[in-house]
């Protein structure tokens, strides 16, 4: 029987609040904000979770699934795409290479979360390890180097403990 995480990818399933991915997709932005338990599901680890102890674990039969299954990988990146969105970036791809660049929102949307001690800062990380994990380094990588970009001009608000932490993930 797949996990539950592969059940809620696979849309057969909801999350641990009967929520369902693709009702997440629709949220709209102050609820993404508001909302704190739905991150883990979005962005599973293999880590449990210091915000949320309800949150799944990836398996690594669930790996396998993500590695192996386009599906999964196309409904991670839309995922990934939704919260891009959110946080005032958009992925632009120029020869079979991703680039993260600032959205036409993006002075708004930043200016929520560039701010001192965030945790929009933790669930970046998130974002990143789990996309690494389940076959998406190349997206992980551009991420990585949109929020070194914009720690680079906010050095005062993002502290170097924060980008130690986006430069491990």
């Amino acid at each position: 029987m797949p996990s539950p995480l592969l059940r809620f990818y696979r849309h057969q399933g909801p999350d641990h609040a009967g929520r369902m991915l693709a009702e997440i997709w629709h949220w709209p932005h102050a609820q993404l904000e508001a909302q704190h338990d739905f991150i883990q599901w979005l962005f599973p680890l293999d880590e449990p979770s210091g915000a949320n102890a309800q949150a799944p674990l990836l398996t690594e039969e669930d790996i396998a699934h993500w590695h192996h299954d386009p599906m999964l990988r196309m409904y991670l990146r839309r995922s990934f795409e939704k919260l891009l969105d959110f946080y005032g970036f958009t992925i632009v791809n120029t020869s079979n290479h991703a680039r993260i660049i600032a959205s036409s929102n993006a002075s708004t949307r930043q200016a929520l979360w560039i701010t001192p001690n965030n945790h929009n800062h933790l669930r970046l990380t998130r974002i990143m390890k789990s996309l690494r994990l389940l076959g998406e380094a190349e997206l992980a990588d551009a991420l990585r180097t949109a929020l070194e970009q914009i720690a680079a001009q906010h050095d005062e608000t993002i502290g170097e403990e924060t980008v130690r932490y986006w430069r491990e993930a």
